[in-house]
């Protein structure tokens, strides 16, 4: 924040202050001459029609402006006096209520809710809902707009929120005029091609929703303003090209600096798009990628990219000059080592390598040339004519996608390639994974060892990785899941993410050696087999995660694993199954409540319900917080009900006190007779507590079973014929 500079005398001298601004800048008296609070960001939500009311319904996803424990800022939202749309204002200091952080986090939920659910917009007008569809169907005819809702600027003791000004809300549109001035001294103007469509995953869903709701080209990712910004600096950063030139400094040098900032371009583009968040707990900007990839933002913010304090342009300068910083300490003592861009097929026709370390693409998970093309439109502009390589390399409009003649490129399970076809698709990426399996192979001395590091929660994904392994010739020697990934990412928040990388260790297969397990390794499967061998899937992964980890919080990672062994899902295991409770990263400290995150607790027995959190870690559930009604007589879709759910039950009706009804249970569902069942229950005693309440129950279970034996069988016979003891009493 500049001063106003003062004369001798201490008057403000305001002809200093003015020599920094163009003539026609001071004729127009709107203009001002300085900012006593200068702008940090805009904040913008997208805006519908109400079916009903014809109401602007802005679209919310929450009203925050800024979480802290010692400031609280709420956008207040409510129609204005024509009903025709709202009015906004800012209530500062917002008090905290509740007595423990689940009921404060509970309250500040409920404030600060803003229109969007997943339903869709609730209109705050009339009682209509505007649902998800019918936002689609209007961004496609291009009836989506903006309103802007509040400025934040930088005040004397940190961050400040105000309502935008008429003249602020009405410049925010009047920079088309400007673009195309700006866009014709840069090589190939406005950003305009089209962005993919893309395909629904396996696992369901697309990673770019942005084009079913009409933002189908690159350059509508951004306001005029942003545009113009981007376009500008596009522009002087290769002024200082020709400026380097003249001033004959080498070829390397220029190049250098001008990769340099077109790389800090691409960091400002990622922050001062039309999809970027305000963070009201950090306060800050938050980027485009906050994961890899592209979702509708319904509320936004636009970044000042001139500003002193967050994500501005010189701050993505920095970073990039922190990096070289760092490469060069790195290159101090540089290793024997060489980088070549080329495909994973086309390697060294033939080497002596010890060892090959990869990290391939994760079947569907991330549309890496699709994501690419976002930053390639800014560096194309920004390098192009620099030398005569970088134009090769930036010489497609859009970054290299599959290429079907050659049959290589950037390589993913992306339907859209083959029209839709799932199986082409699938087909697809195994060739082309055991394709480049193969180059590795080849390379590879007989001793060598290839490293694979892989993660994916879909069992298809590692079918078909493990499919390219053994296609190419290769053994699985060893594994280790290592926790590569922050617990702290935005990707972990809300959603079961995996929290570690699966490392592959194979080895080449003797030539001689046949398809299967050999004799040794099928023999020490036999010998091995246990319980779990003949139990459901569900049962099997309940006493694998109790055997391994007990009733602790665990990472996500590691029973992701487990459960794909076991033909299931975490998803599947926690919400069709009720076995498992997402209890990792949570907004704020739970230790008040010791983990649990119900807004009334009111019983602190064991069978209280844990909270749902983000899922970075999980919990198998006790048999006491496995209550549903259904449990242990009907599954979910109709399956077989699992053993665990049928003891769970078990235990349940034991804990009420009437024998008569676990009797009835025992004998309709032929407990008493089945081995696993038995086995079962004592592998669980083993594995409780000593002293526990389980334990206690279990044993009572097993006890009651004991004594009252297997229930006999009857006796069918035909009416009328006696049985031999009726005989001989007559």
């Amino acid at each position: 924040m500049q001063l106003v500079p003062l004369r001798e005398d201490g008057a403000p001298d305001i002809d200093k202050l003015n020599s920094e601004c163009a003539a026609d800048y001071l004729t127009d008296l709107r203009n001002p001459r300085w900012v006593a609070k200068p702008t940090v960001a805009y904040l913008w939500a997208r805006t519908v029609k109400c079916k009903n009311c014809r109401a602007v319904v802005p679209l919310l996803k929450t009203r925050w402006l800024c979480k802290k424990d010692r400031k609280r800022v709420l956008l207040r939202m409510e129609p204005n006096d024509e009903r025709t749309g709202v009015a906004f204002g800012v209530q500062k200091d917002v008090p905290v209520q509740g007595g423990n952080a689940a009921q404060r986090r509970e309250h500040d939920k409920r404030i600060g809710q803003g229109t969007m659910s997943r339903a869709g917009a609730r209109c705050p007008c009339c009682p209509t809902i505007v649902t998800t569809e019918d936002i689609r169907l209007e961004g496609q005819a291009g009836k989506v707009s903006v309103i802007p809702m509040a400025v934040v600027v930088d005040g004397l003791s940190g961050q400040e929120y105000r309502l935008p000004t008429e003249l602020e809300a009405n410049l925010a549109d009047q920079e088309d005029g400007n673009l195309h001035a700006v866009y014709d001294q840069i090589p190939l103007g406005l950003p305009g091609k089209t962005i993919p469509e893309g395909a629904s995953r396996v696992g369901g869903g697309s990673l770019f929703t942005v084009y079913t709701y009409g933002f189908t080209a690159w350059g509508q990712l951004f306001r005029p303003r942003q545009l113009l910004s981007l376009g500008t600096i596009v522009h002087h950063s290769r002024d200082a090209r020709d400026a380097m030139n003249v001033e004959d400094y080498p070829d390397s040098w220029t190049e250098a600096v001008c990769a340099a900032l077109s790389v800090g371009l691409d960091k400002l583009a990622d922050r001062s798009s039309a999809f970027c968040r305000w963070d009201a707990g950090y306060t800050k900007v938050s980027s485009t990628f906050a994961r890899f990839a592209l979702p509708i933002r319904w509320d936004f913010c636009e970044a000042n990219p001139l500003s002193d304090t967050t994500e501005n342009y010189g701050s993505c300068v920095s970073w990039v000059v922190e990096v070289i910083q760092h490469a060069m300490r790195a290159s101090c003592q540089p290793a024997d080592a060489r980088a070549i861009c080329t495909s994973a097929i086309k390697g060294p026709c033939d080497g002596d390598f010890d060892l090959c370390i990869t990290d391939p693409p994760y079947y569907d998970a991330i549309p890496y040339s699709d994501l690419m093309d976002f930053l390639y439109v800014w560096l194309r502009r920004s390098l192009h004519g620099l030398t005569p390589e970088i134009d090769r390399v930036f010489c497609g409009e859009l970054s290299p996608k599959w290429d079907h003649e050659h049959n290589d490129g950037k390589l993913i399970d992306d339907a859209s390639r083959y029209d839709g076809d799932n199986r082409k698709s699938k087909a697809a990426y195994e060739e082309g994974m055991a394709r480049a399996f193969f180059q590795c192979h080849h390379v590879l001395r007989q001793s060598g060892r290839l490293v694979v590091v892989f993660a994916h929660k879909n069992p298809e994904a590692w079918e078909s990785l493990v499919s390219a392994i053994i296609r190419a010739g290769f053994v699985v020697d060893g594994s280790w899941p290592i926790q590569t990934e922050m617990s702290n990412r935005s990707r972990a928040h809300s959603s079961a993410a995996l929290a570690s990388s699966v490392w592959l260790v194979c080895k080449k297969r003797p030539e001689t050696a046949r398809p299967g397990w050999d004799n040794r390794m099928a023999r020490s499967r036999r010998e091995r087999a246990t319980m779990a061998d003949r139990l459901d899937d569900v049962t099997a992964y309940y006493l694998l995660h109790r055997h391994d980890f007990g009733l602790a919080h665990v990472p996500a990672g590691g029973c992701i694993l487990y459960a794909v062994s076991c033909g299931l899902s975490d998803s599947e295991l926690a919400d069709a199954w009720d076995i498992l409770s997402r209890t990792g990263g949570r907004e704020e400290d739970d230790a008040e409540t010791g983990g649990r995150g119900d807004a009334e607790i009111a019983d602190e027995g064991e069978d209280t319900e844990e909270e749902e959190g983000s899922g970075s870690k999980v919990k198998l559930k006790t048999w006491a917080q496995r209550n549903r009604k259904s449990m242990g007589y009907e599954a979910p879709g109709g399956r077989p009900v699992p053993l665990i759910d049928r003891l769970h039950r078990l235990m349940h009706l034991w804990r009420v006190g009437d024998a008569a009804k676990v009797d009835e249970y025992l004998d309709n569902y032929g407990l008493r007779r089945h081995e696993l069942f038995r086995r079962l229950l004592q592998s669980l005693i083993e594995l409780s507590p000593a002293g526990s309440d389980e334990r206690a129950t279990l044993e009572s279970i097993s006890n009651h079973i004991g004594a009252k034996g297997a229930k006999p069988r009857e006796t069918r016979r035909l009416p009328g014929i006696a049985t031999d003891a009726e005989s001989e009493d007559q």
